[in-house]
């Protein structure tokens, strides 16, 4: 029999006349064992198969004395799990017959196939007999088996080692000890006295530590003890074999000195309050020298802390494991200064900063200093309280930047954005300060009111609203041709949004809220704000996105998963808190300005995104080929790997990567493409660079 069906159920049932009738040869081997009496011991059934010759299915039969086995049962070993395979048993007292199979062909690799486990009383062979097995293809394989023996020993007295003491007071102390039980119960305890031949000792209570093969570790906690005397201990184990104890030990509970001086400027500092805390808890006060003092018991884990109205100290807190010698820990304090404000926040414009107002102790003397693009302007030095003023130079970087003054040893950070103040209700601390700023410079905002000249960020951002910022970015102004016939009934010629929301149904970045509506005075959720602004970015052309969620609200089968996915990755969201993007709130204006001047300007990403600056020429008509320069920030460009994609209609081809920011690519424009801004996304590995609606096809 060497033909059977492949990935069926099929059982393995074999006589045998002669070798002829196999086609290879496998061997299975038991192991062998020992317990004391009574105990359980597994046993491993192992396969050594020849190269070629591993077998899909085994089936084999343990036989043993019931008189000296009275449990057993298998499981699938390791090498038959990782084929897929199940392993079926049944007998009747002395024989266990085993079936290795499964509902696939896969075959079983050199390993552990079975693992038995028996309980026995004595000594005794385990035979395998009736061993069969075959090929994935239904060949007979040639199978030898071997048993294997279950030892039983007799249990011995145990093995017994006296530990040391911990946890030591002036009172109490925890002895340790380890034992071997040597397979028999056990019982564990400890004697103690002040002398060493034990004379008058006591005993703890005994502890049943069990029946193992092993060292194992027991411990007692003793009281009452006298302070500064020796005592000496043992480790004590009996079992049904015999007692046996530990060599002595011994240990002195003792009382044991934390103290230190506090001291300012050098000299004692007088009326700190001093707590003691962990296992003994205290107060003090220092006295005219700084001084101070406890009394502890050896053994403990300690912290000691000073407090004092004004003043703080270095270090926070001193720390003491285990105590085993008096301690010294000595602090020194320092005048508890503030400085308000600590953070402030700053246009891009030259200007003075707001006054720093120093609080500082009595007689503490202390100075202000600034770098880089501050200077210190008055109230270079002080003592007590004090003011300092200080000013800033032009931020004309584009970017954001932080630069620190020093006062009174407190480090002040100044923040100053990269534009200059246009709202009235957007002020230098908004994160989206310059996100607001840029969209009124780019002419994609005028504000919400002119007088005063208002954005009113906080306000929720309409769907019509969203419509003309998004047109108005992509195009980068109001000349664009759009679909004059209205796509939906809720926004006829007249509506002040109809051109935008005409060329975002044009464009392909929406198709309303329902077949025939847009809802334009419908308040854009952060989710649909996701799919807004992905599409406008990349219009037609494709890109990838993570399948792993960013975030625990957006799961895959959110509808603007992808979107939000998108977003995330290229660094223009990180949530609304951790792991968290709140897709359902209403997505305010200070939100939105983020988003759009990330994510279709390309302005103020992180620090460090890849991102294409520029294309040069910038243009091409339907039809027509050009050679572009690409230039990159924080790109990584490769020959070879650098990849150009560009929507459905421009082809590009010839990519001569220049340096790991630059590159020329020639790009074919199809004569039947539509005019219109287009995006560019350069791919170097997982490293993407877009330059969003910034090649037009016109």
């Amino acid at each position: 029999m060497c033909s059977l069906t492949p990935y069926a159920t099929w059982f393995i049932a074999f006589s045998m006349s002669g070798a002829a009738a196999f086609c290879q040869s496998n061997s299975l081997a038991l192991s062998s064992g020992m317990v004391t009496p009574g105990g359980t011991v597994s046993l491993n059934l192992s396969l050594t198969s020849p190269s070629g010759s591993q077998p899909a299915g085994i089936e084999w039969t343990f036989t043993y004395s019931p008189s000296a086995i009275v449990a057993i049962s298998a499981s699938a070993g390791t090498a038959a799990t990782a084929a897929g395979k199940s392993l079926l048993c049944a007998g009747s007292p002395g024989s266990y017959m085993c079936f290795l199979t499964g509902l696939n062909a896969n075959t079983i690799q050199n390993g552990v196939v079975a693992v038995l486990t028996v309980t026995a009383t004595s000594g005794t062979m385990i035979g395998v007999t009736d061993a069969l097995s075959a090929s994935a293809a239904g060949n007979a394989l040639e199978t030898i088996a071997t048993g294997g023996t279950v030892s039983v020993q007799a249990p011995t007295a145990p093995t017994v080692a006296t530990g040391s003491a911990s946890a030591v007071t002036s009172n109490s102390a925890t002895l340790g000890g380890s034992v071997n039980p040597n397979g028999a119960d056990t019982h564990v305890w400890f004697q103690y006295s002040t002398n060493s031949s034990m004379t008058g000792s006591t005993s703890t209570p005994q502890q049943d530590i069990g029946s193992g093969t092993s060292m194992l570790p027991f411990s007692a906690n003793i009281t009452g003890l006298a302070g500064n005397t020796t005592y000496y201990f043992r480790a004590w184990a009996s079992n049904s074999a015999g007692t046996n104890q530990g060599s002595t030990a011994n240990f002195i509970p003792t009382t044991l000195t934390i103290s230190g001086t506090v001291t300012l400027s050098g000299s004692g500092l007088s009326g700190v309050a001093v707590t003691l805390s962990g296992s003994q808890s205290g107060t003090a006060a220092t006295d005219g020298s700084g001084h101070y003092s406890f009394n502890t018991p050896a053994g403990g884990n300690y912290a000691v802390a000073l407090s004092l109205a004004g003043y703080t100290f270095s270090p926070p807190v001193a720390t003491f494991s285990n105590l085993s010698t008096n301690q010294t820990a000595n602090f020194t304090a320092q005048c508890a200064n503030s400085v308000s404000p600590s953070s402030p926040y700053l246009d891009s414009t030259s200007q003075a900063g707001p006054t720093l107002d120093v609080t500082a102790s009595p007689g503490y003397h202390w100075t202000a200093s600034g770098g880089g693009f501050i200077t210190v302007t008055s109230g270079a030095t002080g003592t007590g309280n004090g003011a300092v003023t200080f000013a800033v130079a032009a931020n004309s970087s584009g970017a954001v930047r932080t630069g620190t003054l020093t006062v009174a040893g407190q480090t002040v950070t100044v923040t100053q954005r990269a534009t200059a103040e246009i709202f009235a209700d957007v002020t230098p601390p908004d994160y989206y300060f310059d996100f607001a700023d840029i969209m009124y410079q780019a002419g994609i905002t005028a504000g919400c009111t002119t007088t005063p000249l208002d954005y009113c960020p906080s306000s929720p951002t309409t769907r019509g609203e969203m419509a003309k910022f998004l047109i108005l970015a992509v195009e980068g102004g109001n000349s664009f041709t759009y679909t004059t016939t209205p796509y939906f009934t809720d926004v006829p010629a007249s509506s002040p949004y109809f051109v935008f929301i005409q060329k975002l149904m044009d464009m392909g970045i929406t198709d309303g809220c329902t077949a025939a509506t847009y809802c334009p005075n419908d308040a854009v959720t952060r989710g649909e704000m996701a799919a807004f602004i992905i599409r406008s970015r990349y219009e037609t052309t494709p890109y990838t996105y993570p399948s792993t969620p960013y975030f625990t609200d957006v799961p895959p089968s959110n509808l603007f998963f992808p979107f939000i996915q998108k977003l995330a990755q290229a660094g223009i969201t990180d949530g609304c808190a951790p792991e968290m993007y709140c897709p359902d709130e209403t997505l305010t204006r200070g939100q939105m300005a983020v988003f759009l001047v990330i994510g279709l300007l390309n302005d103020l990403p992180a620090p460090g995104t890849p991102l294409i600056a520029s294309a040069v020429p910038n243009s091409a008509a339907p039809g027509q080929s050009v050679t572009v320069t690409l230039t990159g920030v924080n790109t990584n460009f490769v020959q070879g790997t650098t990849q150009v994609v560009a929507p459905a209609g421009v082809t590009p081809s010839n990519i001569t990567v220049l340096s790991g920011t630059s590159l020329t690519v020639d790009l074919a424009v199809g004569a039947g493409v539509a005019p219109n801004p287009t995006s560019i996304v350069i791919l170097t590995g997982t490293e993407e660079a877009v330059l969003p609606n910034g090649f037009l096809v016109q």
